[in-house]
Formats: structure tokens, C-alpha cells, sequence
């Protein structure tokens, strides 16, 4: 008789134990699933065709005169400074068109701070002339959308384009909108390949 209380009572603490561990156990498994999808996700992020140093880029000397003429830019390019990724930045504008980008030379971050759940808006993987990056869309009114590429070009850095419209009555869309900011990015791109 004393085996079958011993018994009985080992068998309740065990489902007792089990039940207690069974609502722990469905966030561990999503946890571990998630950085192996994260591992298995950086392992195979396609490599640079080389890395670009962005140490000592100046913002508005990313486009020459004839790559400014062909992105639309009917101003002078006004240098800045990014409080938010401490770095030096160069606006661009097309006044006939309602349109500006801006070009960040990162080099102090690198592109993890951009990927999905780290940023505000929707974030696709994109590649610019054969580097990785990614896309991010931010739904705001028609008229003032904006899209950014951040381009991986060298551990810890980043070339990012950020192009946007500045009230325009006939808004470009989503699509547009992310074709041109990775226009810029390819067009920055081709000035730090040759430096």
C-alpha cells in the first residue's frame, strides 16, 4: 500500500511539474526557432562584392554633377549632419518635381540596425549592384511618402537613400518611390567604386 501512495504521488507531481512546465516551454522552442532562424538567416546573407570604407566620405560628394542632372536635382546639394545615425548627410532636391533624397554615409552602424523589427515600416531585402540591403516603407499621407535603402557596403557600415516627396499633388507610390531610392544608392555606389 505504501508504494501505491509513493506511486500516486510521484505521478501527481510529475503532470503537476508538467503542466507547470508546459507554458514555459512553447516560448523557448519560438525563442530558439527565432535565432536559428536569425543565425541561419545571416549565414546566408549574400556577400559584398567588395566593402566600401564610408570612414572619411564626404555626403555630397556621392554624385557628380552629371549623376545629380540625371536623378532630377535642379539645386545645389546642401550638406548636414544626422543626429540620429552621427554622421554627415547630403540633401538633394528636385523643386520642378516635388521631390528630395538624402544621402547618409553610415559609418558607425551596420546593416542589423535596419533589418526587420528594428525599424518602423515595412522592411523588404533588397540588392543594389549586387550588395545586400534593405528597403523600408513607411505609410504616411500621400504627397509626403518617403522610402529608404540602406545598402550594406562594409561591416559596420551603410549607404543610405532616403528619397521622398515634399507635397507633391500627384503622388508616386510605393513602388516609384523605392525604384528611385535605390536609383541614388546605385548611383552613390558607382562614385565609391571608384575611390
Amino acid at each position: 500500500m505504501p508504494d501505491r501512495r509513493l506511486l500516486a504521488t510521484a505521478l501527481v507531481l510529475a503532470f503537476g511539474l508538467a503542466g507547470c512546465g508546459g507554458g514555459n516551454a512553447a516560448p523557448t522552442t519560438v525563442a530558439t526557432a527565432t535565432s536559428q532562424a536569425t543565425t541561419s538567416a545571416a549565414a546566408t546573407k549574400p556577400a559584398r562584392p567588395r566593402s566600401l570604407d564610408l570612414t572619411s566620405v564626404v555626403a555630397c560628394e556621392l554624385l557628380s554633377e552629371q549623376q545629380r542632372s540625371a536623378l532630377g536635382v535642379d539645386q545645389p546639394p546642401k550638406p548636414g549632419h544626422s543626429t540620429t545615425f552621427d554622421a554627415d548627410d547630403c540633401f538633394f532636391l528636385n523643386r520642378a518635381e516635388n521631390t528630395n533624397f538624402f544621402l547618409v554615409p553610415i559609418s558607425k552602424q551596420g546593416i542589423e540596425r535596419f533589418a526587420p523589427g528594428r525599424v518602423n515600416g515595412e522592411v523588404r531585402q533588397v540588392s543594389v549592384s549586387g550588395y545586400p540591403g534593405y528597403e523600408v516603407w513607411t505609410e504616411v499621407a500621400p504627397g509626403s511618402q518617403f522610402c529608404t535603402v540602406q545598402v550594406d557596403v562594409a561591416d559596420g557600415q551603410v549607404l543610405r537613400a532616403h528619397y521622398a516627396e515634399g507635397g507633391r499633388k500627384q503622388p508616386l507610390g510605393r513602388e516609384e518611390l523605392c525604384k528611385r531610392a535605390s536609383r541614388v544608392a546605385e548611383a552613390a555606389l558607382v562614385t565609391l567604386s571608384r575611390k
